[in-house]
């Protein structure tokens, strides 16, 4: 790491993150407490999410997140009751979302079910952080959201239309993370968007950089990303997404 984030890396925000399921997640919360990186814990099933936060309870950058995969909705039905009591409980809520990667009309309908109930009871509820999960749905996600949506949508790793990420409303942020950096609509995305609307992410340790999961201190190849782009120094962009994330949690 070069002397410049010796003294930046606290400064990182990783808001998709699956900490749970590294290798050693003990070790890596230790690490991130030392870095005093700030990380949403994303959760797939309901069921992960009290875990995670005894995981967490010595590490108070780090929030855990209640969270619903679209492509595990039938497979957690029973564990719904259990969201619904947990939901009353935090403000961070992820992952959640829809994914039409699936042919099953049945399934995706239940989906939709799910995500509408999620995203009523949050604008409910009021003052929800969400992270939010579109494959080939992003249409759909904007819609149930809707324009009065009372909380904040970060859009994990959006490859919606471009049109739809530059008029969206005010409360909804568009995460990008190392993978996004080498693909073709992650390049236009991150050209399209104003830097008000950009938050960083890693969704590691999905996301690999030379064959190892992303760990939230890479979200520096980001910065540094986007800082090229934005004709920038670090700090300016550093300081624009931190303003972006405040913005985000008091909205």
């Amino acid at each position: 790491m070069s002397g410049l984030w010796t003294q930046l890396t606290e400064r990182l925000i990783d808001t998709h993150c699956h900490l749970h399921h590294y290798e050693n997640p003990s070790m890596l919360v230790e690490k991130l407490q030392r870095q005093k990186i700030k990380v949403h814990l994303v959760t797939v099933k309901p069921e992960e999410y009290e875990a995670c936060i005894n995981l967490t309870a010595e590490a108070p950058l780090i929030k855990p997140c209640l969270g619903l995969f679209p492509l595990y909705v039938e497979e957690c039905r029973e564990q719904l009751p259990f969201f619904w009591k947990a939901l009353k409980t935090t403000r961070f809520v992820g992952e959640v979302g829809l994914d039409y990667s699936v042919e099953d009309t049945q399934a995706i309908s239940l989906q939709k079910e799910v995500f509408t109930n999620i995203v009523r009871a949050c604008h409910d509820q009021g003052n929800k952080v969400l992270s939010i999960h579109s494959r080939k749905s992003a249409d759909d996600v904007f819609s149930i959201i809707g324009k009065d949506f009372k909380g904040t949508a970060i859009m994990h790793w959006y490859s919606g239309k471009l049109e739809a990420a530059m008029t969206s409303a005010d409360n909804i942020f568009f995460s990008i993370n190392t993978a996004m950096l080498k693909s073709r609509l992650g390049k236009k995305l991150i050209r399209s968007l104003s830097p008000e609307k950009v938050l960083t992410e890693t969704d590691g340790p999905y996301v690999k950089i030379n064959g190892r999961g992303a760990e939230p201190e890479d979200i520096r190849n980001v910065v540094n990303a986007l800082s090229v782009h934005w004709q920038c120094s670090v700090e300016d962009v550093l300081s624009q997404i931190e303003l972006n994330y405040k913005r985000a949690l008091e909205l």
